[in-house]
């Protein structure tokens, strides 16, 4: 999970800072893009607390993670980018690798997207030589509340995150994010915010036949909740509130 969660936040952030890079080299282009597709949206938090319990502050992190990719997109969708039909196309390069977002809008009114990479991009201080590897893929709805995201590893079409999000009519948020290695589910992490502030989290790792639930935080609308934490065998091995 670890290896997952920090290729998608160095890709993640990288994708972000050549968007802003895009942005502030853009000089009042002839030909902009006449229509703006809907930018996937998520808007996840954890429990409304200073407390400095490890297991809130996981929360915090692991509902913020959920956030990234979006960031991702505004920074593109905000460049002018070319339009053909409902095709919109948003490139940059920098530093000998070229980043290009394509955005599809479906007849039924939703989207399809996806992000391609050519060059050379550095990964942990290594510098890995990427052919149209398909980096992210997924569809979000025509209000940007409902969506699927799939991310590969390098130069191939195995993945090692995925993510799906949505907002009911309620405005009751959930979403969950699945890890692989070398194609295998090995964690799983999903949040509930309800619009009055209240939530929870829930994390699971694979154990010796399927994922077991380690981790449940729960909050309350004021930011006080509980925590509990679980082996493989189901039973709780630590349990507090805030």
């Amino acid at each position: 999970m670890k290896q997952s969660l920090y290729r998608f936040l160095s890709v993640a952030l990288f994708i972000l800072a050549l968007g802003l890079i895009g942005c502030s080299e853009e000089d009042s282009p002839a030909a902009s893009t006449p229509t703006k597709p809907t930018v996937p949206q998520t808007s996840f938090s954890g429990p409304n607390t200073t407390s400095s319990n490890e297991f809130v502050q996981q929360a915090k992190f692991s509902s913020s993670f959920f956030n990234v990719y979006g960031e991702m997109f505004r920074s593109f969708a905000s460049m002018p980018g070319t339009q053909n039909g409902n095709v919109w196309t948003y490139s940059e390069t920098n530093e000998g690798l070229t980043v290009k977002v394509t955005t599809t809008l479906l007849a039924n009114g939703s989207y399809t997207w996806s992000i391609e990479m050519n060059g050379l991009y550095t990964d942990d201080d290594t510098t890995i030589q990427v052919v149209n590897w398909k980096a992210f893929e997924g569809t979000s709805s025509a209000d940007g509340k409902t969506g699927t995201w799939r991310m590969y590893n390098y130069n191939t079409a195995t993945p090692i995150l995925d993510m799906n999000w949505a907002t009911d009519a309620a405005g009751v948020e959930t979403g969950s994010m699945s890890f692989y290695d070398k194609g295998t589910k090995i964690s799983q992490v999903d949040i509930l915010n309800n619009p009055n502030g209240s939530g929870s989290l829930t994390s699971y790792v694979k154990g010796a036949t399927a994922l077991y639930k380690t981790m449940e935080v729960m909050w309350n609308a004021d930011g006080t909740g509980t925590y509990k934490i679980y082996n493989e065998a189901g039973a709780i091995t630590e349990q507090g509130t805030f």
